[in-house]
């Protein structure tokens, strides 16, 4: 189960770098057993949203180091929430 759950977020992970939008839910399922689709589904949800997640903060984090012209870590207090 584990395997197929990683595979599934693996899959989630590829879709949201290769398409860039937000809805993720349109990704299409690899194939897994049907018993575990709505498992793989959600995983693969979680990690693509996450990815787009990551995306942005990081973006975010280079706006805010071009504008202030530092590179100095910032905290998870200090991210700029859009």
């Amino acid at each position: 189960m584990a395997e197929t759950m990683h595979l599934c977020c693996d899959h989630g992970t590829t879709y949201a770098r290769n398409h860039m939008v937000e809805n993720c839910s349109s990704s299409v399922l690899p194939h897994v057993s049907v018993s575990f689709d709505q498992l793989c589904r959600f995983a693969m949800d979680q990690c693509c949203k996450e990815y787009l997640t990551k995306k942005i903060d990081c973006e975010n984090g280079i706006d805010i180091a071009k504008s202030s012209k530092s590179c100095e870590s910032a905290n998870d207090s200090a991210k700029v929430r859009l």
